[in-house]
């Protein structure tokens, strides 16, 4: 009986280190919020995968729930004109908690659909390393939770119009932007943050055009940018709209 046990937890503890490898492997998932509503009770997702012709694996729950549900993704399930969109189906409309693993990505984008406007808050950015342009990626509305970190954008080179008119988020005070060569901000009526804390060290071009930036704020950043003895030179800034008295 005593050699049964002892094989019956090894066992156990081969299943739970086996979970393990999958959604531990020293690296923090990203942990996005996404709404599932209408008839078909179906969540749309576009993510960026290093490598797409390989199955990739999430966890998902309702948010009010415990029990997490995994599911893993055969690339021959994207849909859409580019085939580059997924579709979760679930049991009941409502706000879903979905992890992504962050050593398959290089980020993850909201479906760019005429009749669709996705909601979509970042809980946690994770580890992921997010890749070279970050274009349009959260195109509905998106919010950003204050502790959800900082994410990586080490590699990033483009961050072009990638909020909404709604988003004014002050996670993004936080983010490394030092090796990002064009922002755009562009459009977002609601965006009003001091951007003056990020190092534009190889800032070619800085879109602020119709924004909602104030006064201060604008004034704020244009004098701590200008006291950056690293910054690119020759950067082109873009602020139509911006009219103050």
């Amino acid at each position: 009986m005593k050699r049964t046990w002892t094989l019956v937890g090894a066992v156990l503890v081969a299943l739970l280190w086996a979970t393990q490898v999958v959604w531990g492997a020293g690296q923090k998932p990203l942990i996005v919020k996404l709404k599932a509503s209408g008839y078909d009770r179906t969540i749309l997702f576009v993510p960026i995968l290093k490598d797409a012709s390989q199955p990739f694996h999430i966890r998902y729950r309702a948010t009010e729930e415990t029990a997490w549900k995994e599911r893993t993704f055969t690339p021959d399930e994207a849909t859409g004109w580019a085939k580059e969109m997924f579709e979760l189906e679930v049991s009941q409309a409502g706000n879903y908690l979905i992890e992504f693993r962050s050593e398959e990505l290089t980020g993850l984008r909201t479906p760019r659909l005429s009749n669709y406007i996705p909601h979509i808050t970042i809980v946690s950015w994770g580890d992921v390393v997010w890749g070279e342009d970050v274009t349009y990626d959260f195109g509905g509305k998106l919010n950003i939770l204050p502790d959800a970190g900082v994410p990586n954008l080490s590699k990033v080179k483009r961050l072009w119009r990638f909020a909404n008119e709604e988003f004014n988020s002050t996670n993004l005070l936080g983010w490394d932007v030092s090796n990002v060569e064009v922002i755009s901000f562009r459009g977002a009526k609601a965006f009003n943050q001091n951007l003056g804390v990020w190092k534009l060290t190889k800032c070619k071009n800085i879109d602020l055009a119709n924004t909602g930036l104030s006064k201060e704020n604008y004034s704020a950043a244009l004098v701590a940018w200008a006291a950056q003895t690293d910054i690119a030179t020759g950067v082109e800034l873009t602020a139509t709209g911006l009219i103050y008295t």
